[in-house]
């Protein structure tokens, strides 16, 4: 993580697991929850899945730099201005 000028904030070395399930999930999240989400239940298992794939991905690959705040603002371009952070 940067903050403007280059000066790191904060790092850490991400180390993913291939053969984690997550991993899979993580890297075409469509079609995981389109062959994995229980029918009968869709949009509830959806959830489910994409909450342990965020858990997942919010420890493996950004450990413990998701716990601090960013002293830099983030805005998103392509975002509608309501849904903008300043």
């Amino acid at each position: 993580m940067l903050q403007a000028g280059d000066r790191v904030l904060a790092s850490h070395d991400a180390r993913l697991d291939e053969l984690d399930w997550q991993f899979g999930a993580f890297a075409d999240l469509p079609g995981y929850l389109r062959l994995h989400a229980v029918p009968d239940r869709r949009l509830e298992h959806e959830a489910e899945i994409i909450a342990h794939v965020g858990a997942w991905a919010g420890a493996a690959a950004f450990g413990q730099v998701r716990c601090q705040k960013s002293a830099v603002p983030v805005s998103w371009p392509d975002a509608p201005r309501s849904a903008r952070r300043t």
